[in-house]
This record gives structure tokens, C-alpha cells and sequence, in this order.
């Protein structure tokens, strides 16, 4: 997965310095999700980026070991669940009849991508350990709302995440 997730995110380097304006994004989901994107927006206002998101911000407690096994020590499970990273491409557009209307520049973005799906277990003593189990493909939908030339704000939802809010800066 690492080497799809650098190959992706040079092709997308490589856009941005092609198109006209660059941007990144933070943000949450409703799953207790960090959300991080790059993407670049053309002349047009085409919109294609690389969206990243990291689960199990406030699930895993402790330091992780990954040389004991799943089902070792059983009896030292204090908490376990789940939580999913997720890799997706971003490609949207502006609606252009808004903004020749009303002078608001929307956008409607689309996502596919991968979720990688991870159990955990937190132990007595202070550590944890994970495990991936079966992935799944990752499809959603965002609206951003341009603020102004430098700022937009974006909702959204999708399989991996669910409700997403986003803060970006466009350079």
C-alpha cells in the first residue's frame, strides 16, 4: 500500500506544478478520523487530489508491539474495536452556473479510493496491538464552498468515513 500511496501522491506533485493553483485541506470525521488532502485545481476549476484519512486517534491507548501475537494473553485484552484508514483520489468541478449567477464558486468532489480496514486490542501495561483485516473499496461525495480565492470549507460523506468537514487553503 505504501508504494501506491507514493506513486499516487507523485502523480499528483507533478499535477500541481502543472496546474494553475495548489491546495491542502484538513479536517475530521464523524468516526474520529484525521483527514488530510492535497489536490490542485486547474484554469477550468477541475479539481484532482489525493485524500487521506487516518483512524484510531483516540482509540489506541499505550505502545504498540507488534512481536505478540493477536491471540497471546487473552486475559490482558482491557479494550478492543476497530478503526480504517482510508486512500482515495479526489476529481471535481465547479458549478458554473452558480457562480456566473451568484458569484459563489461551488464545487462537487468525488472520492474513490481503498479503506484498510484494523482491528485493536489495548492491554494491560500500557501497550497495544492491531491486526488488518479485509479491506474495502471506498466511494464518496464532498461539497466545497469557496470562500474566497484563498480559503474554502467543505462537508461530506463517504463509506470509509461517513460525515466529513474540511478547512483548506489554496496557494
Amino acid at each position: 500500500m505504501k508504494k501506491i500511496t507514493t506513486i499516487l501522491f507523485l502523480i499528483l506533485i507533478m499535477n500541481v506544478l502543472s496546474f494553475a493553483q495548489g491546495g491542502i485541506s484538513i479536517g475530521y470525521s464523524a468516526k474520529n478520523q484525521a483527514i488530510f488532502d492535497i489536490y490542485s485545481i486547474n484554469k477550468d476549476s477541475v479539481v484532482f487530489g489525493l485524500d487521506l484519512s487516518f483512524g484510531g486517534l483516540n482509540e489506541t491507548t499505550g505502545k504498540r508491539y507488534d512481536n505478540i501475537s493477536w491471540s497471546k494473553f487473552p486475559k490482558d485484552v482491557v479494550k478492543e474495536g476497530t478503526y480504517n484508514n482510508s486512500y482515495n483520489l479526489l476529481f471535481g468541478f465547479t458549478l458554473k452556473k452558480l457562480y456566473e449567477t451568484y458569484g459563489q464558486k461551488i464545487m462537487i468532489v468525488g472520492k474513490i479510493g481503498y479503506i484498510d480496514n484494523i482491528e485493536y486490542q489495548n492491554r494491560y501495561g500500557d501497550y497495544y496491538v492491531t491486526r488488518r483485516v479485509e479491506g474495502d473499496i471506498n466511494i464518496g461525495l464532498e461539497i466545497w464552498v469557496m470562500l474566497d480565492k484563498h480559503f474554502n470549507v467543505g462537508v461530506g460523506y463517504d463509506k470509509g468515513e461517513k460525515v466529513t468537514f474540511k478547512i483548506g487553503f489554496i496557494f
